[in-house]
């Protein structure tokens, strides 16, 4: 939703996608997982190819596990928690 979210179901990074879709201080919801694998983007890849910027917006949804959420954390990230609401601005006003 330009200008209040971006929701990835991305399977790798896609920096691109981002600096085109999210470019206005948008939430950025993104998937991850805490190891690499082909289905999803591991909170290392996400690491090296999004700048801190982007990585302030990002909220990881789609881990593996409650204890790798828990890693995340630990990693400095915020994850989605079933349940949990997210307050959605619209950066365009």
């Amino acid at each position: 939703m330009e200008g209040v979210f971006l929701f990835t179901g991305d399977t790798r990074p896609i920096p691109e996608v981002i600096n085109n879709f999210a470019c206005r201080n948008e939430l950025i919801f993104h998937d991850v997982c805490i190891s690499s694998n082909p289905s999803h983007t591991s909170i290392h890849e996400v690491k090296d190819h999004y700048n801190v910027e982007q990585l302030q917006r990002m909220i990881f949804y789609h881990y593996e596990s409650e204890k790798a959420s828990h890693s995340i954390e630990q990693l400095g990230f915020r994850v989605a928690r079933r349940g949990q609401i997210f307050i959605l601005r619209n950066t365009l006003l």
